[in-house]
C-alpha cells in the first residue's frame, strides 16, 4: 500500500480543486471550498500555485449584495497547453488534441493505411504527420503529455502491445518508435515538446476511467468496465484507479474462454456478432452463392459502421430471427459478467456495447434477468450502466490520465 504523506495529500488536492474548476468554470473560491471539503485557506494556497503555472483565469462579477463588493471567479485557462491523444486501435490511425479542459480542439482521422508497406513504415509515416501538426500549430503553446490508445495490454518493460488483432504492432518497440519520430532532434530543442510525457494503454483502460464520471457516488468503489466492440475488453477500477496486475491483464474479459477453444472475444464482439446475423441472412433468403462457412466469415464486414448498417437492416427485415439471436448474444454477455461478479465483487458494471442501442432498455433489463437466475438467491447484482454514447471513451480517459500525471509533476 503506498504511504500516505503530506505530499500525496496536497496533489490530491490540487487534482481535487483543478477538477472542480474545470468542469464547473466561473466558480468562486468559496463554493470551490465546500465542493472540496477542504478550508478555504487551502483552496487559496493551492490556486497560488496553479498560478505560477498560468493555469487559472480570474475574472470579477459584482454581488448583488448591499456592500457592492467583487467576487472572483476563476477558471481553467483551457488553451494554454495542449494534450495529443493517439488511436491505434485499428489500421485507421488518428490522433486528437485536447484542451486543458479535457475539449475536443481538433480532430484528425483523414489517415489511410496504405497496404503497400509495413505496418512499421505506416505508422511512421503517420507519426510524422503528428509531428508536423505539432510544430506548425503549436508553436507558442507547451505539449504537457502524448497519450497512445491501444488494442490490447501494453508491457511498459519491454516495450510491447501484446494484441492478436494487430498482430504487426506486437513486433514494434512503441514508446521508442513515438519518440524517435514526434520527439526528433528538431522538436527537443523546444522546451514545451522536449518534456512531453508519452503514456501508452489499453483502450478500455483509458474508457474505464472516462465513465467513473458517469456513476460518481462509485469513485471511491470498485466499478467494473466492459467494452463490446471490435473486440472485447474490460478493466477494473478500485477507488478512481485502474488495477493493471503483473502484465497489465487485469480485467480483459474478452480473453476468458467459454470452453476449450473459444474466448468471450470469439463469441460476443461485434464482429462475431454481424457474422451470426450474415449467416441467418444467408439462410433465410436460401443464396446458394455461399458455400461454407468460411467463405462467410470472409466476406463478414470488418467495418463497425459496416456490421451495424447489418444489424438494422436484419432487425427491420426479420425482427423475430433479431430477437432469438439479440437475445442468445446478451446469454453469452451475462456469463461473461457471471464471471466477473464472482471474482471482482464490483459496486457497478458500466458496458459500452455499440449494437446494445439497437435495444438499449431490453439490453440491461434482460442482463439483469438473466444474472438474477444465474446468481444465488439474495445475491446483490451490480447496478449495470449502459456508457455514454456520446463521446469516444478512450481518449477523454487518456486525457484524464495525462493532465493528472502532470498535476502531480508540478505539485
Amino acid at each position: 500500500m503506498k504511504k500516505i504523506t503530506q505530499t500525496t495529500i496536497r496533489t490530491q488536492n490540487i487534482k481535487t480543486i483543478f477538477d472542480i474548476i474545470s468542469n464547473r468554470g466561473m466558480i468562486a473560491r468559496s463554493e470551490i471550498a465546500k465542493l472540496s471539503n477542504l478550508s478555504l485557506m487551502t483552496v487559496s494556497n493551492i490556486i497560488d500555485h496553479l498560478d505560477r503555472f498560468d493555469l487559472i483565469l480570474h475574472e470579477s462579477k459584482e454581488e448583488t449584495s448591499m456592500v457592492g463588493r467583487k467576487a472572483e471567479l476563476l477558471s481553467i485557462k483551457k488553451d494554454t497547453k495542449k494534450l495529443i491523444v493517439l488511436d491505434l486501435t485499428t489500421l485507421n490511425f488518428s490522433f486528437v488534441a485536447l484542451n486543458l479542459d479535457l475539449t475536443l480542439h481538433h480532430n484528425f482521422n483523414d489517415w489511410k493505411y496504405d497496404v503497400k508497406y509495413s505496418y512499421l513504415n505506416n505508422l511512421r509515416s503517420f507519426l510524422s504527420v503528428v509531428n508536423e501538426y505539432i510544430d506548425t500549430e503549436y508553436v507558442d503553446q507547451e505539449i504537457i503529455g502524448i497519450g497512445v490508445s491501444v488494442p490490447g495490454p501494453y508491457d511498459a518493460t519491454s516495450d510491447i502491445v501484446i494484441t492478436k488483432r494487430i498482430q504487426a504492432l506486437m513486433e514494434i518497440p512503441l514508446k521508442a518508435t513515438i519518440k524517435s519520430v514526434v520527439l526528433n532532434n528538431k522538436l527537443e530543442d523546444r522546451d514545451q515538446v522536449a518534456d512531453c510525457d508519452i503514456f501508452i494503454d489499453e483502450d478500455v483502460k483509458f474508457a474505464s476511467l472516462a465513465n467513473i464520471v458517469m456513476v460518481p457516488e462509485y469513485k471511491s468503489k470498485t466499478v467494473f468496465y466492459m467494452y463490446i466492440g471490435e473486440g472485447v475488453g474490460g478493466a477494473i477500477s478500485v477507488n478512481g484507479k485502474v488495477l493493471r496486475g503483473a502484465s497489465s491483464f487485469a480485467g480483459d474479459i474478452g480473453q476468458l474462454l467459454i470452453n476449450e477453444n473459444t474466448n468471450f472475444e470469439e463469441r460476443i464482439s461485434m464482429k462475431a456478432f454481424s457474422r451470426k446475423m450474415l449467416r441467418n441472412a444467408i439462410a433465410i433468403e436460401n443464396l446458394d452463392t455461399i458455400e461454407s462457412v468460411d467463405t462467410i466469415d470472409n466476406k463478414a464486414p470488418i467495418d463497425n459502421d459496416d456490421s451495424m448498417d447489418l444489424l438494422r437492416a436484419f432487425q427491420a427485415n426479420q425482427p423475430d430471427k433479431f430477437n432469438e439471436l439479440f437475445e442468445k448474444q446478451c446469454n453469452c454477455i451475462a456469463l461473461a459478467l457471471y464471471n466477473v461478479i464472482w471474482f471482482i465483487d464490483p459496486h457497478a458494471i458500466i458496458i459500452e456495447c455499440e449494437y446494445a442501442e439497437l435495444k438499449s432498455q431490453d439490453f440491461i433489463e434482460h442482463l439483469n434477468i438473466k444474472l438474477s437466475r444465474m446468481l444465488p438467491e439474495r445475491h446483490v447484482i451490480p447496478e449495470l450502466f449502459l456508457s455514454n454514447p456520446s463521446i469516444k471513451n478512450a481518449n477523454i480517459g487518456a486525457g484524464i490520465t495525462l493532465r493528472n500525471r502532470w498535476l502531480e509533476s508540478i505539485s
